[in-house]
């Protein structure tokens, strides 16, 4: 443990390092207004909405949401991009154990198909697997909700591309740092052996990435 901090505190020494990772906080921050802000429906838009259907049922905010795109004009007091997405999220909801059906109905009848039906196949052991990843998530009781703010954080590739960049920053600045410093012969020689400094290196960056995960996503 005490050799891991010690890698943490000549990660997070380098001046350089603590900057970058500013500068990516700032970029990702700003991405994110930018994409938030790209099409045209505001958020006051979807707050409307919001507000309409709340203390409805799912079922009630479905129908209520298919009524006004039925009626909807080009006068409207919602928007229609708001309208439609909100509904095809909440039919999403509503019709989860349909999917859940659908999964396994589909591995069947691909397991069917002469080309994926050999079972000496990665293919048809692929199909198998399928269905049995999917029973850890048939008591989740899913929730219409509101969770736009959330799938912005977590559809966007650009934050990952960014933790990405983070990464390797850190793998080049903790594998380089002890060899710029003439360190590394000696590091190596230590009692446990070149293994245990290995691992405890990339100990580090495991807990430097899941930082920088936690703080872009957060």
């Amino acid at each position: 443990m005490r050799v891991l901090i010690i890698e943490l505190k000549k990660l997070f020494s380098g001046k350089l390092f603590l900057l970058i990772i500013v500068a990516v906080f700032v970029l990702n921050a700003y991405l994110m207004f930018r994409t938030a802000n790209s099409g045209e429906a505001t958020v006051s838009d979807y707050r409307a909405v919001y507000s309409a259907i709340e203390g409805m049922s799912d079922k009630e905010k479905y129908e209520w949401l298919d009524a006004r795109l039925q009626e909807y004009s080009g006068q409207h007091s919602y928007d229609f991009d708001v309208l439609h997405e909100l509904r095809e999220e909440c039919n999403g909801v509503l019709t989860y154990d349909e999917y859940l059906e659908s999964v396994k109905a589909q591995a069947q009848s691909m397991t069917a198909v002469s080309i994926f039906a050999k079972p000496d196949t990665f293919n048809y052991r692929s199909i198998l697997k399928t269905p049995p990843a999917y029973e850890n998530v048939q008591d989740v009781v899913p929730v219409f909700g509101r969770s736009k703010g959330l799938t912005l954080a977590t559809d966007n590739s650009f934050t990952d591309i960014l933790c990405g960049f983070i990464l390797l920053f850190a793998v080049l600045s903790i594998m380089l740092y002890d060899r710029e410093q003439g360190m590394s012969g000696l590091l190596f020689s230590m009692r446990r052996g070149r293994g245990y400094f290995i691992m405890t290196k990339l100990g580090a960056l495991a807990v430097t990435l899941f930082g920088a995960v936690v703080l872009l996503y957060a």
